[in-house]
């Protein structure tokens, strides 16, 4: 880099390019000179030894609001960065730009592989919501059945815990009814977290546990339609290293088909899943 080397010659009444002992008349020609043989940067009267010196000025330096990706000028980086989101794409996971969609994809494709769902062009931010979606009907089309018969049919075992859950279900099963129904029927505790007692016989007239038989009544322990926030975490991962806790079934199942903790490599454990979930059959009977 070094300082543009010009000057105006009054006497002849023109412009003359030092280093090279040109002269124009017109100072667009001079410009022109200067930015072919010198790669000048005529806003900052410098000149470079090369295009790519120059362009690496323009990119870097903070008097310039410049786009690598189109070599475009803005005039400010408020109008570069909307530039950038109105004609170039960036990558979800790390925040890189690039010039064309497909330069994006094939970034994602290979960069992101464990992320990215190639047929569907679409990035996801954990490896847990990527292994849903190639599991999900989108994928795997839908050969998990309603436990209630009521005709519709899932692409796995959560989808069908999260038809119960909502209510959608022709046989009128709730959130509530499930949460009630797992908490007394699963005995070897292999979904539900441990729960706590009520206090029965002489300490039960004590202040300290009336308080607490009043707590453990309350709607927080009940599983009525209170929201997540104050939800207890009825549900835990089968997994004994991980024992992550949930509020819902689904929420459980989901995790145990696509977490990653590998509960679904012990011995058994995709059927006592199964066993989990046809059991809520007996909720009606």
């Amino acid at each position: 880099m070094a300082p543009a080397n010009w000057g105006w010659n009054e006497y002849y009444e023109e412009y003359t390019c030092y280093d090279c002992n040109y002269s124009y008349q017109d100072r667009d020609d001079l410009d022109d000179h200067l930015d072919y043989h010198h790669f000048a940067c005529l806003s900052c009267d410098q000149t470079y030894s090369s295009q790519a010196a120059r362009r690496s000025h323009w990119a870097n330096s903070r008097a310039h609001s410049f786009c690598t990706l189109c070599d475009t000028f803005h005039d400010n980086d408020n109008e570069l960065h909307a530039h950038k989101q109105q004609e170039h794409y960036r990558c979800q996971n790390c925040s890189t730009w690039f010039a064309s969609e497909l330069g994006r994809h094939e970034h994602a494709r290979q960069a992101h592989a464990k992320l990215y769902c190639v047929s569907h062009r679409r990035a996801f931010q954990t490896p847990a919501n990527y292994n849903a979606h190639m599991h999900s009907a989108e994928h795997v089309g839908r050969n998990q059945p309603c436990p209630f018969q009521c005709g519709r049919m899932f692409p796995d075992r959560s989808a069908v815990a999260l038809h119960l859950e909502a209510g959608s279900c022709s046989s009128g099963v709730t959130r509530a009814m499930i949460d009630n129904f797992m908490r007394t029927h699963d005995q070897q505790r292999l979904v539900t977290a441990p729960q706590p007692m009520l206090i029965e016989g002489p300490a039960s007239n004590s202040k300290t546990s009336t308080i607490l038989n009043a707590h453990l009544s309350s709607p927080r322990h009940a599983y009525t339609d209170v929201d997540d926030a104050n939800r207890e975490k009825l549900y835990k991962c089968p997994n004994k290293a991980c024992n992550r806790p949930f509020t819902t079934l689904s929420g459980v199942i989901q995790h145990a088909e696509y977490g990653g903790c590998g509960v679904l490599q012990v011995r058994g454990m995709n059927r006592a899943l199964d066993q989990v979930l046809g059991q809520t059959r007996m909720i009606t009977y």
